[in-house]
């Protein structure tokens, strides 16, 4: 698959999330649905971000994505032994994976096709 395709499979994947957000302004149970779509954009993220490496994309930008997702799940696997779920530090665990989000968005936008 071509560069320009995965862009825009990451771009309706970030952006599903995003218009679930703002159909909650409306009506809260939207929020539910962004909660799922978050999951599912991490997947297909972390399926794009091994295609790329796959495909002779991997930088250094590329390796950090990687150690930032096992990251989340190391510390997840921690804060979920050590705490409740509903302690606030476990608020970690739901707001933090916008931040792979993001960077793996960053990273695609700044790969030169080959």
């Amino acid at each position: 698959m071509k560069v320009k395709g995965i862009r825009k499979i990451n771009v309706i994947a970030v952006g599903l999330p995003l218009l679930f957000i703002v159909l909650s302004i409306h009506d809260n149970g939207y929020l539910l649905y962004a909660a799922f779509s978050l999951i599912v954009t991490g997947i297909i993220q972390v399926g794009i971000a091994l295609h790329l490496f796959r495909k002779q994309y991997a930088t250094k930008a590329l390796n950090n994505y990687f150690l930032i997702v096992v990251g989340y799940f190391m510390v997840w696997s921690v804060l979920e032994n050590l705490f409740s779920l509903y302690d606030i530090l476990t608020a970690y665990i739901f707001l933090s994976p916008i931040i792979p989000m993001v960077y793996l968005t960053y990273i695609i936008q700044n790969i030169q096709e080959k």
